[in-house]
């Protein structure tokens, strides 16, 4: 089975990830959101992101905010507070989901940068389940 090329950033526009031992054209997103408890749980375990808030009828939208402020805005409204995942991290993710054998996930990373919410949804689980682990 052939491994995911490494892409760099994830600043290219276009790029190529393996699905299934073949190679897949695919028009790649920079970044995958995390929004809530999972951005935040994330940029807990991590150490890493910058954790953001939308703006909202009551504050303006802002870069860097703390873990603690974070969680009390998100304890009002838990989609105000958002981090963007590198789409390297995506693609180590489908790295080590192709050396495990899992091509499933490997699969849901490559369409998780094509743009396909259904599998953001799981990459971010899966990020967030690893990021845990990893935490604890």
């Amino acid at each position: 089975m052939q491994r995911p090329e490494r892409i760099g950033t994830g600043s290219l526009p276009a790029g190529r990830i393996a699905a299934q031992g073949r190679m897949k054209e695919t028009t790649m997103t920079t970044t995958i959101r995390m929004t809530g408890r999972d951005a935040i749980t994330y940029a807990q375990a991590t150490l890493t992101g910058v954790l953001s808030t939308r703006t909202d009828p009551t504050a303006e939208g802002r870069e860097g905010v703390s873990i603690e402020e974070a969680r009390r805005i998100a304890s009002e409204d838990p989609s105000l507070v958002y981090l963007d995942v590198p789409a390297y991290i995506v693609e180590s993710l489908a790295e080590e989901a192709t050396s495990a054998g899992d091509e499933g996930l490997a699969l849901a990373c490559a369409a998780a940068l094509d743009g396909e919410e259904a599998s953001q949804r799981l990459v971010v689980r899966a990020l967030v389940d690893a990021a845990a682990q990893v935490g604890s």
